[in-house]
């Protein structure tokens, strides 16, 4: 990117049939700094089971190891790779009529993946012509050309170049950053919420897992994760953590205040060595408003807050009391730990008065200098 002079944060990948695999599998399956922002799939085979794709695609990826491994079979079918909040966004075009990669188990399954994770995804089908007419105009045999390019263009401009140069906010957490119960999360959750109200000068991404917890010896610890991987290569400027739900559980706690001090300290540590020195904002749980899943508020008020407390002290961080500040019992979920569309905007509200203070402040203070 840097040597073509183009914006690192939009660079996108197409492919066409087996092409679409190598595109899609790259969007699952590459490491963050080498994924795309964004995928346009023509007709793709997705799944590398030839029983309901393309053999020869299927043949030429995986070779005779696909008749012995079933596990690399599904590995590489796309449709079960794509991961929350990480696949990038995608646009799948094909043909209803396509007899070479059936598009019930290949473009249409990649894309109820997509929306199944609450993922960004678009399809068009068109009612026939089949499959490879790729650019082919009306006269070359493919009446929908030029519906296709506009299908194309106006996705493409609705989605707005990045800002390359913004503030890498870093949002780290379990299912009540995740977006759990919250419909179309990566559009709704808080972190997405948060992104509206810091606008175009900010990249918030989404880094939460839900059930995930602090303790490294918890029962699913959130570092054993490839979002702590990916957050870590987005290089943030500013980190929101907000861990502890899931270990105040009664089996996770009873593993001790200290496995939580000592993992959250390494947490800290690790973010700290980056490039970016990011700002780490460290936050206390919001309420247990029930003890669902044996999560006990006791211990986050009793156990956890004083650690998070005395954590962001020593370390210089700034301490987000989300536990006082989100005390709406009436914008929660059922299950009273996780909250709606709506609570989730609440606590993007309290944030970003929290990151937006300082900005304030020194524009406070520019101001009373040209005054004086």
């Amino acid at each position: 990117a840097a040597v073509w002079h183009i914006n690192k944060e939009d660079v996108g990948i197409m492919g066409f049939s087996a092409g679409g695999h190598l595109a899609s599998s790259v969007s699952t399956h590459a490491e963050y700094d080498a994924r795309p922002n964004f995928s346009i799939l023509f007709y793709p085979v997705i799944s590398m089971d030839e029983k309901v794709s393309h053999k020869g695609s299927c043949v030429n990826f995986l070779g005779e190891a696909r008749k012995t491994n079933p596990q690399l079979v599904k590995e590489w079918s796309n449709d079960k790779a794509v991961r929350r909040h990480l696949t990038p966004p995608a646009i799948i075009l094909l043909s209803s009529d396509d007899e070479v990669v059936p598009p019930v188990t290949n473009g249409v399954a990649y894309y109820s993946a997509m929306r199944n994770e609450g993922n960004e995804c678009t399809m068009h089908i068109y009612p026939t012509c089949g499959h490879g007419w790729g650019f082919r105009d009306a006269e070359h045999g493919f009446p929908y050309h030029e519906q296709m390019l506009d299908d194309l263009t106006w996705w493409l401009r609705s989605h707005k170049s990045p800002n390359e140069n913004a503030v890498r906010v870093a949002c780290i957490g379990n299912s009540i950053t995740d977006g759990f119960g919250i419909g179309m999360a990566p559009v709704n959750g808080y972190p997405a919420q948060l992104q509206k109200k810091l606008g175009n000068g900010y990249e918030v991404k989404n880094f939460g897992v839900s059930a995930r917890t602090m303790m490294n010896k918890g029962d699913l610890p959130y570092m054993k994760e490839l979002a702590w991987k990916d957050a870590q290569a987005f290089n943030p400027n500013i980190v929101i953590i907000k861990l502890g739900t899931n270990d105040a559980k009664t089996h996770n706690w009873a593993k001790g205040a200290e496995e939580y001090r000592q993992s959250m300290q390494a947490m800290i540590d690790t973010l700290k060595a980056l490039p970016a020195k990011p700002k780490i904002y460290l936050c206390s749980p919001i309420p247990a408003f029930k003890d669902s899943w044996t999560i006990s508020d006791s211990v986050i008020v009793n156990g956890e807050m004083p650690i998070i407390q005395k954590l962001a002290k020593k370390n210089k961080c700034g301490f987000i009391d989300l536990h006082t500040l989100y005390n709406y019992s009436d914008l929660m979920q059922k299950d009273g730990i996780h909250p709606t569309a709506k609570g989730a905007g609440k606590m993007a509200e309290i944030i970003y008065e929290v990151l937006a203070t300082p900005a304030k402040t020194s524009q406070s203070k520019t101001a009373a200098k040209r005054k004086k």
